[in-house]
């Protein structure tokens, strides 16, 4: 059983990831994928093109390490996602959540709230 990680270049290179998301865990045949965005605007603004890249590396995880991987894709968007892109991740299974939903997961944990920063 794979423990949890974070793949550094070299090993997404070995599991033949190009352009690696920023985190990466597995435990078994379980895998997550998940993307962090804090831009000003709403993901999928201008086109869904994190959404994609982070279904494309799903496909490879999928080609390689064949059908019996459980892949869970998730996408922390900051200031939240467009309509297309919530549309898309909606069909594609791609699981989101903005900062509101991160701070209110953390404060549940006894955390600190997430960092304000500038725009």
């Amino acid at each position: 059983m794979k423990e949890s990680l974070e793949l550094r270049s070299g090993q997404a290179a070995r599991l033949g990831l190009t352009n690696p998301s920023h985190v990466t865990a597995a435990a078994g045949l379980d895998m997550w994928l998940a993307e962090s965005k804090w831009w000003a605007k709403p993901v999928g603004s201008g086109g869904s093109g994190v959404v994609r890249n982070l279904l494309d590396q799903a496909g490879i995880l999928r080609e390689r390490e064949g059908d019996d991987l459980r892949i869970r894709l998730w996408l922390f968007a900051h200031n939240g996602v467009s309509t297309p892109t919530k549309t898309l991740m909606s069909e594609q299974g791609v699981l989101w959540s903005d900062r509101a939903d991160l701070d209110a997961l953390l404060k549940v944990a006894g955390l600190r709230k997430l960092p304000i920063i500038d725009e």
